[in-house]
């Protein structure tokens, strides 16, 4: 779609905006923390306990621990 949204003050389209978060498929889910900075992203579909985990994560702070996120979600199952 040529549809324009705007980002960082600048008209883009979806492509454009895919593009430069390194989007390369399609659903992907996109995390940004309070201050709008792209903190990462999950390509595919996520199920619920996925997302969950995914949350827990970033939230926890885990993530500025340099914990990766499958030894954080190991601590989930304990």
């Amino acid at each position: 779609s040529q549809d324009k949204i705007m980002w960082e003050g600048q008209p883009i389209t979806f492509k454009s905006l895919g593009t430069k978060l390194g989007i390369s498929e399609l659903p992907t889910l996109v995390f940004f923390n309070k201050d709008g900075d792209l903190i990462g992203n999950h390509p595919s579909y996520a199920d619920e306990q996925t997302m969950l985990a995914m949350l827990k994560y970033i939230s926890s702070g885990a993530r500025e621990q340099k914990l990766s996120f499958s030894e954080f979600r190991k601590t989930l199952i304990q």
